[in-house]
């Protein structure tokens, strides 16, 4: 089944401290808020 209209494909190292995963999204999260607010910005014009 199709959950979305695209996808973004990424890949981020996993980092690992004392066994534990340390590997963080934020910086995926930071470039899709802002696609998100570039694509707002353009279509209120």
């Amino acid at each position: 089944s199709k959950l979305a209209d695209c996808s973004i494909f990424y890949y981020v190292p996993q980092l690992k401290a004392n066994g534990t995963n340390i590997t963080t999204q934020i910086p995926v999260v930071y470039i899709l808020e802002t696609l998100a607010r570039k694509l707002y910005a353009y279509t209120e014009g």
